[in-house]
């Protein structure tokens, strides 16, 4: 859900081993597009990267022709 986009993200990365890969995948501006035709009331899509700075991690994004995934890589201290 939405409203839970930081939280889901700062719980897998307290859940994960030390040095652990953590993948999202976010529908882009042409998924949205598809998801809406079928659920108007779908949020906007999200960019997990513009919260995940303050935490320990690098960040790599590979854009998709529907989906962009987001691969976080914790980072040991």
């Amino acid at each position: 859900h939405e409203k839970y986009r930081i939280q889901v993200l700062d719980e897998s990365v307290r859940t994960s081993k030390p040095n652990a890969v953590i993948c999202f995948l976010e529908p882009n501006q042409n998924g949205i597009k598809m998801i809406k035709e079928f659920d108007s009331s779908h949020p906007e899509a999200a960019d997990p990267s513009e919260y995940a700075q303050r935490l320990n991690l690098s960040i790599q994004k590979k854009k998709g022709r529907f989906f962009n995934s987001f691969i976080f890589q914790k980072e040991l201290p």
